[in-house]
């Protein structure tokens, strides 16, 4: 019983990862910029998913893993797309971005701007 407990407090782990991944050092929260929480993520995450292997069998572990799986990709998912809106409209908002186009392409140009800067974040090229 505990370590479905121990997964279960996974999840909100898995959420606040994802929430700050795609994000620049230094707007992430001082707890996501640490390793500490890294390797306390990965250690509740994957360790309950091996110990519930050990305890029930393999097939609950499976399941498990596949939930977790899901969580993780739905919420990065979500989280990305909030996250390049965001920084898309504010660019839009901006004066100094493209600010001789037109509004449609200012938009496109703003969203695909947007789209590689988080991706940038997320393999830790800014800073």
């Amino acid at each position: 019983m505990l370590l479905v407990i121990i997964y279960l407090i996974s999840f909100p782990l898995i959420l606040y990862e994802n929430f700050f991944s795609m994000r620049s050092t230094s707007e992430k929260s001082v707890i996501a910029r640490s390793p500490s929480f890294f390797i306390l993520y990965i250690v509740l995450a994957y360790g309950s998913v091996a110990g519930l292997w050990y305890e029930y069998n393999w097939k609950v572990a499976l399941v498990c893993l596949i939930v977790s799986w899901i969580i993780n990709k739905s919420s990065f998912r979500l989280f990305f797309r909030q996250y390049v809106n965001q920084t898309a409209h504010r660019l839009m908002n901006s004066d100094w971005f493209e600010k001789d186009l037109d509004t449609e392409t200012r938009r496109i140009k703003a969203y695909e701007y947007a789209k590689t800067v988080a991706l940038q974040n997320v393999a830790g090229k800014n800073i």
